[in-house]
């Protein structure tokens, strides 16, 4: 988590300082649901903070992305301490898909649908002894849309599908295949 904070520092300076414009810079924070049968009401409270670069001349973005979903007392292995991932977005300005629904293009370039999937770390509490953890590869797939309301500040909302299993000694001690969502708050910068 620590090196993504660095991560995201970086790229605000970079920001602040750099009038390029060759790709766009979106950092995320939010919170949300991941549905799992699991746990008595069947769900998990989690958050995500990411960063996000676009690219200018093709539609693609690159974001690195830290998660946690949990009860809130990280002694069960359903819950997910911790979630590093990389993924890469396709995504699309809303006024070049919506066309058909404006009447002057949309000038902003940090309103957009995105759709991807990526992969990382997954750590758990282990089923023996929830003081200690299970690591392991977790995939995900993501759908989502970036909206700009003013300046540079944007809301993000943002389904979900987390993957994840391993079997030590014919025994699962990570087990996830959960759909869940993500709403919050975005900085997008023009680099």
């Amino acid at each position: 988590m620590r090196k993504l904070h660095f991560a995201v520092i970086a790229a605000l300076i970079l920001c602040v300082f750099s009038s390029a414009h060759a790709v766009g810079l979106t950092v995320r924070y939010g919170g949300g649901l991941l549905y799992d049968d699991r746990p008595a009401d069947g769900v998990l409270g989690g958050g995500q903070l990411a960063l996000e670069i676009r690219l200018s001349k093709i539609p693609i973005a690159f974001q690195l992305a830290s998660e946690y979903w949990s009860k809130g007392s990280l002694e069960h292995p359903y819950e997910i301490e911790t979630y590093d991932a990389a993924k890469v977005l396709l995504f699309g300005y809303i006024g070049d898909i919506m066309s058909c629904l404006f009447t002057k293009p949309v000038a902003t370039k940090t309103t957009y649908f995105y759709l991807g999937g990526g992969a990382g770390m997954i750590s758990v509490p282990k089923i023996e002894n929830p003081d200690a953890r299970e690591g392991g590869v977790a995939f995900d797939a993501v759908c989502g849309a970036n909206i700009r309301l003013f300046w540079k500040i944007g809301l993000f909302v943002e389904g979900k599908y987390i993957y994840s299993s391993k079997t030590i000694d014919n025994i699962k001690v990570i087990d996830f295949s959960d759909l869940g969502f993500l709403l919050g708050i975005s900085l997008n910068f023009d680099l």
